[in-house]
């Protein structure tokens, strides 16, 4: 049987997002292994390792979900076609997702580095958080705009 191309895309896009989502969790992981190592009785060093699990959590996430609405945007096109506003909406929809997703991940791989002057971090976790639920507000906005379907492909 002869695979559609929505179909193709929806395989390979999931795919990417499960070796995503186990890096995610695989970072998780090891930090909670960095603070088992450094920690052996309770002392402060406990409260940074909740605001770095905390942090990693809420800045991370939003990558997780940009790469999901991207997929839901591309996918809509793919399969639907649809014409006029709706087609440019989406398609801005997977663009700016795409965009800040590949942002976000440079700047987790260290390709990016905000570290330039005495707030640093302050200043990578505020570029993290601008550029990551505004993002996926807007964009799932635009990719839930409704089309009129006059048959299911």
């Amino acid at each position: 049987m002869k695979a559609r191309k929505h179909q193709l895309f929806l395989w390979i896009s999931f795919a990417l997002f499960a070796l995503s989502f186990m890096f995610f969790l695989v970072k998780i992981v090891v930090l909670y292994n960095e603070f088992k190592a450094t920690s052996s009785t309770l002392s402060p060093s406990e409260y940074a390792f909740g605001i770095d699990l905390f942090a990693y959590v809420f800045f991370g996430t939003p990558a997780l979900l940009m790469e999901l609405s991207c997929i839901r945007s591309v996918y809509k096109l793919l399969r639907y076609e649809p014409s006029g506003k709706v087609k440019v909406c989406y398609f801005i929809s997977a663009i700016i997702t795409l965009a800040a997703f590949v942002f976000q991940y440079l700047i987790f791989f260290g390709t990016v580095d905000f570290s330039y002057g005495p707030g640093r971090v302050k200043l990578q976790e505020n570029v993290l958080l601008l550029t990551g639920w505004p993002v996926i507000i807007v964009s799932f906005i635009l990719g839930s705009i409704p089309m009129k379907r006059t048959e299911d492909k």
